[in-house]
Parts: structure tokens; sequence; C-alpha cells
């Protein structure tokens, strides 16, 4: 039998610590063992399912663990599988997503300039109100607050461009999803005016919230505005957006 030691040696590096906080917790707790991975000398990883009951002294105090560890590498090996090409797909989208905001980069650009540009008008109103022999404080202080409206304008259309560049975002939470396409529009319409389309929107108010992925529905999104755009660059004309529950659709 392998002494302690060389039963860790064969445990997988990653897998050591938690295998070690599990078998202090089921000594505590005088619970099951779990999963974890072993190295064996010149063969590949395996994957362990390890259970076991405590025997008990009468006394209550622990002897030791009789149980069975079983090789669940084959079960293992399709999800592992499908895991990597889950990457492999998440990865392919990020590049979809940089592809095409790359596309977007002078669109973008000029969308973001607007907001920045009148922020500094702004500022120098509010300076010019000031600096008067009677200084013009509402008037001022008007054009402060227009500043910091047009400054939290430029940082939203910032984090959405950051959050279709961002990598891995596989998490569901909760959308909405008119909110979701006012964020396209104001991302997309100096693209649509560039090839002269509107775009106009018809939005169910009080539309419920769906749970989804809030970049991969952006990216759906904007792909399908962005083929609409192209289909009408030549000649212009309109591109509308509507939303509705799936109850109505049915309706």
């Amino acid at each position: 039998m392998p002494t302690w030691e060389e039963r860790l040696q064969r445990i997988h590096p990653e897998d050591r610590g938690k295998f070690q906080a599990n078998i202090a917790r089921a000594i505590t707790e005088k619970s099951d063992y779990v999963e974890f991975r072993i190295v064996p000398p010149h063969t590949p990883i395996r994957f362990i399912h390890s259970v076991g009951q405590p025997v008990m002294s009468p006394s209550g105090d622990l002897l030791q663990f009789v149980g069975v560890a079983m090789d669940v590498t084959l079960s293992k090996q399709p999800e592992e599988e499908r895991e990597r090409l889950g990457q492999q797909l998440a990865h392919l989208a990020h590049l979809n997503r940089v592809s095409t905001i790359g596309e977007l980069t002078a669109s973008l650009a000029h969308e973001i300039k607007q907001p920045i540009g009148a922020a500094v008008a702004n500022a120098e109103a509010c300076l010019r109100f000031l600096d008067r022999d009677r200084p013009d404080v509402p008037e001022a202080h008007e054009a402060a607050l227009e500043m910091v409206r047009d400054s939290r304008r430029a940082a939203d259309i910032i984090d959405r461009v950051r959050s279709l560049y961002r990598k891995g975002s596989s998490r569901l939470q909760i959308v909405d999803v008119n909110e979701v396409v006012l964020e396209m529009i104001d991302m997309l319409r100096d693209e649509a005016n560039r090839h002269t389309v509107t775009m106009h929107t018809d939005l169910t108010e009080e539309l419920p919230k769906v749970m989804a992925n809030r970049v991969q529905l952006q990216q759906a999104l904007m792909n399908l505005m962005l083929n609409g755009i192209e289909a009408m660059q030549d000649t212009g004309g309109e591109l509308r957006i509507k939303s509705q529950s799936a109850t109505a659709a049915r309706d």
C-alpha cells in the first residue's frame, strides 16, 4: 500500500489542496469523500470519484473510512470535450465582436467625440458665466449640469464598446431587451446616417425582462442592424426595430 505522502503525490497538483481540505472536512463532519484527478506514472490523467462511510468507535470517535474509489474518466471525457468546444465558440464569438467593432471605429469615434465636444463647450460657457463682473450662477450651474450629462453619455458609449470587447462573457443575467435595443441604436446611429438610413423603434412598454447573455444579445442585434443598414447603403431607407413579448407575437 502506498504511504499517505505517495498518495498525495499521485493527485493532480491543482486538486491536491482541495483533496486535503475534503479529507479534513470528512474527518470533522464524518462525511463522504469527493471527486479529484490523479496523475499515474506513464499514463494520462484519470478522474477518480471516491465515496466512503465513517467507522466509529463505541465512544463516537472516527476510526477509519471504508469505501470505494471509482475511475470515472470515460464519463468525464465528453464533459471535457463540451467544455473545450464551448471555449472555442466563445473565442470565435469574441473575435467576431472585435472584428465588427473594428469596422465601426470611425463611426464610434464620431459618436464618442460628440458628447465630449459638447462637454467642452459647456465647460467654456460655464467659465464665461462665472467670469462676468456679476457672475451668472444659475446659467453656470445649468452649463455644469449639461457638462455632467455629456460626460456620462460619452462614458456610457465607451462602457458599451468595452462590454463587446470583453472576453469570456458567458454569464446569464436579467436583461432589459428594450434597453439593449436603445444601446445599439446609439452605437450605430452614425453608421446609419453615413448610409442615409433612418432608424425608428416600436418598443413595447413594460416588456418583461429576460434571462440572457447580454453581450451575445448585443452582438446578435448589432449584426442584424448592420445587415439592414448595409442592404440599404446605396439607396437609403428606414430601419425599424420592434420589440414585443412572445405572448403578443402569438396573438
